[in-house]
C-alpha cells in the first residue's frame, strides 16, 4: 500500500511543477506598451489590429487634490504613481489620476476607440479632454456627500485626435484600501466590447451551471434525507454560483437595478467566508475518519467568526483583515489537501476525483489571492476552478447515489416475502407517492420556467458572439459553449417528454398535412451531417402512400428524428435506410409503416431488452462514449402507442439494426398548404411590433435578433408599459412575456382586448413556460400565439408568417 502511495505522489510531481510554472508564467508582463511619466504612446499601435491595452505604467497623481481644468493642474504640484496600485499613506481621502494617451488616428482606419473602467477606489468620475464621460457613485472632498459604487463601464473616445487627456477623481471613505484597484483598458470599440460580451457569457453560463447544479442536489436531498453531503455541496454551489454575478463585469447589476455597494461588498466577503466553513464541513462529512478534527473544526469557526464580523461591523473594519481571511483561506487548501491525501492513501471511494478537483480549486484561488496582492498579473480564475469542482464533485456523488440505489434493489428483491406484514405500510406510501408526484410536477414546471430563461440569454447570445469578429480559439470557445447548451436543452426536454408521458398528460394532435413534406424536410435534416460522416442516405417512399394525411407531424417528426440520429451516431460506414410504407388502407383509416435500416455497430441479442426501458442504454460503455440519456426510445416507443401503432427491433452484433414501426393516420383529400413570408417593414407597410420582456439579456438578445431579419421594435419591461404603450400607437403584433413585474402578460392581454378604441393587435405569449396545456392555456386566455423559450431567429420568422397569414 505504502509503494502504491509514493507512486501515485511521484506521478502528481509533474502535475505540481507545470502548474508552478503556469503561474510564474502569469507574473510576467505582456508586450503591449507601458505608461511612462503620465503619457502612453500608442502612435505605432493599432488598438484595432493589434488588441487591447491595459493602462498601467507611472500616471501623474495628485494627492488630496479634486481636479479636472487646466488651469487646475497647471496651479499644481506634480507626482507619478504606479497604477493599478493602492494608497500608501492611509486609505481614506480623495485623488487625482491624469493620462495622456498619444494615437494616430490613421492607424486606427477610422473605428471608435474605448476605455473600460472597473472598480476604483470606491467612486470616482473619468474626464474625457475636460468632458465629464462616467460617474461612478459621487466623487467628494469630504465624506458626507460621497457616494460609493461599483459599475463595469465603457466609455467611447474621440479618435480623430492625436492626444487624448484622461483624468480620474476617485474618493474612498469607506474602505480598507483606497485608489486604483483594477486595471482600466484602452482598445477599439468593437475589441472592448467582445471582450465584455465573451467575459459576459463564461459568467452567466458559470453562474447559470452551478446554480442549477445547486439546485439539482438540493432536490435529490429533499428526497433522500440520508444524504447529508448533498445538502453541503448545494450550498457550496449556490455560494460559488454568486461570485461570478459580483466580480468581473457585474452581471448581476442588469438583474438588479441600482444595488447598493455595501451590499455588493458584503456578499463578497460574506460568500468567500462561508465557501471556506461549509467546504470544511461537506469534506467532513464525506471522509470523517481522515480530516484533521481538531484543525478542521477551528478552521471552522474562525471562517463563521469572520462571517459574523462581516454582518457586524464596518466595511472599513472587516475589509481591514482581509489578509487574516486569505490566510484562513489558505489553511482551508491545505485541510483538503491533506485529507484527500490521507483518503487515497486509505482507498476512499473516489477520493482521487476529489483529489484532483480539489487542487484546481487550491490552484485558482491562491492565483487569485496572489493577483490581490498584485504579484501576478492572471485574474478571476476561481470560478472556473469551482465549476471544474463542482462537475467533478456531481460525478462523485452520483456514484454514491448509484451505489445506494444498488443496495436498494437488493433489498427490493426479498420484499416479496413481506407484502402481507407491509400492506398498510404500502397505502401509505402509495399515499405519499401521488403526493411526491404531484410535487414532481410543479417542480418540473418551475424548472422548466427557470431553466429556459437563463438558457435563452446563453444560447441567443452565444448564437449572436458567433456572428461577431473573433480569434479561432474565441470562436472554438463559443462554439463549444451552444454545443452545451443545446445538449441541456434537449436533455430537458427529454426529462420534460418522460415527465409528460410518465402524468399520462401527452397528447396527440390530429390536423392535416403533407407526409411527402414532411419525409423530404427531415432528409434535408439529415443529408448534410451523413455525408460529413461518408454514410449513404436513403429514402424509399411508395406510390401506395397518401401524400395528405391527418395525424400529428411534430410527434411523428420527433420519432423519426429519434431514431434516425440514433442510427447516425452509431453507425461508422456503410448507409442508413428510411423505407415509408403502406401497410393498409380503408376509406376512414390508413395504417403505415416505417422502417430505418443501418450497418452500424448493431446489439447483441440478449441486450435489446434493455433498449425501451427508461434511462437505460444497452451498456455502460455507449453512454460513456456516445453521450445521451437513454429517454430517446422510450419517448418515441410512448409516441407510436399513443398514435396507434407499436415498434419493434431486429439488431445483430457489428451488422446493424433495423427498427420499424406503424402509426394509424386519417386520410384526406389533397389540401394546400400556404406558404407566406414575412413582409417588408418598409415605409408604405410597416410592421409595428411591441415585445413586453422584463429580463434585461433576454431584451437585449430580442431587439437583435428582431434587427437581423430587418425589423425595428419597441420595448417595454412590464405589462402595464405594454397597455400604456399600446395605446399611444397601435401595434400590429405584441410579443408578450407572461412573468412580469407590475402587471403580468395575462392581465395585459386582458386589458388590451377590453380596451374599446384599440385595434385589435396580434398577442404572441413569449414564455419560459413549456408543459404540458401552457400553450392551450394562454391561448385560452385571448392570446393568437404562443412561443417557448429558448427562441431562435427562425422561430421569429415562423411567428410572422402566421401573424400575415392571419391578418390576411
Amino acid at each position: 500500500m505504502k509503494k502504491r502511495f509514493e507512486f501515485l505522489i511521484q506521478r502528481m510531481i509533474p502535475v505540481f511543477l507545470l502548474c508552478f510554472l503556469y503561474l510564474i508564467s502569469c507574473s510576467k508582463p505582456p508586450d503591449y506598451p507601458k505608461i511612462e511619466n503620465g503619457t502612453l504612446d500608442l502612435r505605432n499601435w493599432s488598438l484595432v489590429e493589434k488588441g487591447i491595452v491595459p493602462l498601467e505604467g507611472n500616471w501623474e497623481f495628485y494627492r488630496n487634490q479634486i481636479l479636472s481644468s487646466e488651469d487646475d493642474f497647471t496651479h499644481s504640484k506634480k507626482q507619478y504613481t504606479h497604477v493599478p496600485s493602492t494608497w500608501e499613506d492611509t486609505p481614506m481621502g480623495f485623488a487625482t489620476y491624469r493620462l495622456r494617451v498619444l494615437i494616430s488616428p490613421e492607424l486606427q482606419k477610422g473605428q471608435p476607440i474605448a476605455i473600460k473602467t472597473f472598480e476604483l477606489g470606491t467612486s470616482y468620475s473619468v474626464f474625457i479632454n475636460g468632458v465629464k464621460s462616467i460617474d461612478v457613485g459621487t466623487v467628494s472632498d469630504t465624506p458626507e456627500k460621497a457616494v460609493s459604487d461599483y459599475q463595469t463601464k465603457i466609455v467611447v473616445l474621440p479618435n480623430d485626435r492625436e492626444i487624448i487627456d484622461i483624468v480620474i477623481q476617485i474618493s474612498n471613505y469607506r474602505h480598507s484600501q483606497g485608489g486604483f484597484w483594477h486595471q482600466l483598458l484602452i482598445g477599439s470599440f468593437d475589441n472592448i466590447l467582445q471582450d465584455k460580451i465573451i467575459n459576459l457569457g463564461i459568467e452567466l453560463f458559470s453562474t447559470g451551471a452551478l446554480f442549477l447544479m445547486g439546485l439539482y442536489q438540493l432536490t435529490i436531498f429533499s428526497y433522500r434525507k440520508k444524504e447529508i453531503p448533498n445538502l453541503f455541496f448545494s450550498l457550496l454551489c449556490f455560494l460559488f454560483a454568486i461570485r461570478p454575478g459580483i466580480t468581473g463585469e457585474y452581471f448581476i447589476n442588469n438583474f438588479i437595478d441600482n444595488l447598493p455597494w455595501s451590499y455588493i461588498i458584503h456578499t463578497d466577503y460574506l460568500t468567500m467566508n462561508l465557501s471556506s466553513g461549509v467546504f470544511i464541513i461537506y469534506l467532513r462529512t464525506l471522509f470523517p475518519k481522515d480530516i484533521p478534527i481538531r484543525i478542521s473544526k477551528i478552521n471552522s469557526y474562525v471562517s463563521f467568526l469572520f462571517v459574523f464580523s462581516v454582518l457586524v461591523l464596518p466595511i472599513y473594519h472587516f475589509t481591514y483583515i482581509v489578509i487574516s481571511m486569505h490566510i484562513n483561506i489558505t489553511i482551508t487548501l491545505l485541510i483538503i489537501f491533506y485529507t484527500t491525501i490521507k483518503a487515497i492513501q486509505n482507498h476512499r471511494d473516489s477520493a482521487f476525483v476529489f483529489f484532483i478537483g480539489g487542487f484546481i480549486v487550491i490552484l485558482t484561488v491562491i492565483n487569485d489571492i496572489l493577483y490581490d496582492y498584485s504579484l501576478i498579473l492572471s485574474a478571476n480564475k476561481a470560478p472556473f476552478g469551482f465549476l471544474f469542482f463542482i462537475f467533478s464533485q456531481a460525478f462523485f456523488l452520483s456514484k454514491r447515489i448509484s451505489k445506494s440505489m444498488k443496495d436498494v434493489e437488493d433489498f427490493s428483491q426479498n420484499l416479496e416475502e413481506k407484502v402481507i406484514l407491509r400492506t398498510e405500510e404500502l397505502r401509505l406510501a402509495k399515499e405519499e407517492a401521488i403526493q411526491a408526484n404531484h410535487s414532481k410536477s410543479e417542480f418540473l414546471a418551475m424548472m422548466s420556467h427557470e431553466i429556459r430563461t437563463p438558457m435563452n440569454g446563453i444560447l441567443g447570445m452565444s448564437r449572436l458572439l458567433l456572428d461577431t469578429k473573433m480569434t479561432q480559439d474565441q470562436r472554438d470557445y463559443s462554439r463549444d459553449i451552444v454545443f452545451s447548451a443545446e445538449s441541456l436543452l434537449n436533455i430537458i426536454n427529454d426529462i420534460l417528454d418522460f415527465s409528460k408521458i410518465e402524468s399520462g398528460k401527452m397528447e396527440v394532435e390530429s390536423i392535416p398535412f403533407s407526409l411527402k413534406e414532411c419525409m423530404t424536410n427531415i432528409q434535408n435534416l439529415f443529408r448534410i451531417k451523413a455525408e460529413e460522416k461518408g454514410i449513404l442516405l436513403e429514402f424509399e417512399f411508395s406510390e401506395n402512400n397518401p401524400d395528405h394525411i391527418q395525424s400529428d407531424p411534430t410527434r411523428l417528426r420527433q420519432i423519426l428524428l429519434n431514431l434516425i440520429s440514433n442510427a447516425l451516431k452509431f453507425t461508422h460506414h456503410g448507409k442508413i435506410t428510411i423505407i415509408v410504407e403502406t401497410v393498409s388502407r380503408t376509406s376512414s383509416e390508413i395504417v403505415l409503416g416505417f422502417r430505418i435500416i443501418d450497418t452500424g455497430i448493431g446489439i447483441a441479442e440478449e441486450k435489446l431488452n434493455k433498449l425501451f426501458q427508461p434511462f437505460s442504454q444497452v451498456d455502460s460503455s455507449i453512454s460513456r462514449k456516445y453521450g445521451g440519456t437513454g429517454l430517446g426510445l422510450i419517448i418515441s416507443k410512448k409516441l407510436v402507442n399513443l398514435m396507434g401503432g407499436d415498434i419493434s427491433i431486429k439488431s445483430k452484433l457489428s451488422e446493424g439494426t433495423s427498427f420499424y414501426f406503424t402509426i394509424k393516420v386519417i386520410p384526406v383529400e389533397q389540401i394546400e398548404i400556404s406558404k407566406s413570408k414575412p413582409l417588408e417593414n418598409n415605409i408604405e407597410n410597416p410592421i409595428r411590433i411591441l415585445v413586453a420582456e422584463d429580463n434585461e439579456v433576454n431584451k437585449r438578445l430580442i431587439n437583435k435578433l428582431f434587427k437581423k431579419i430587418g425589423y425595428e421594435i419597441d420595448l417595454v419591461s412590464n405589462g402595464l408599459e405594454a397597455v400604456q404603450k399600446n395605446k399611444e400607437k397601435s401595434y400590429d403584433i405584441i410579443y408578450m412575456d407572461i412573468q412580469m413585474p407590475e402587471m403580468d402578460g395575462v392581465e395585459a392581454t386582458k386589458l388590451i382586448r377590453s380596451d374599446p378604441d384599440s385595434i385589435h393587435p396580434y398577442i404572441i405569449a413569449l414564455t419560459a413556460n413549456a408543459m404540458t396545456g401552457d400553450r392551450e392555456k394562454y391561448l385560452s386566455l385571448g392570446m393568437d400565439e404562443y412561443l417557448s423559450k429558448p427562441i431562435s431567429q427562425d422561430a421569429l420568422v415562423e411567428s410572422l408568417d402566421k401573424y400575415i397569414s392571419w391578418k390576411n
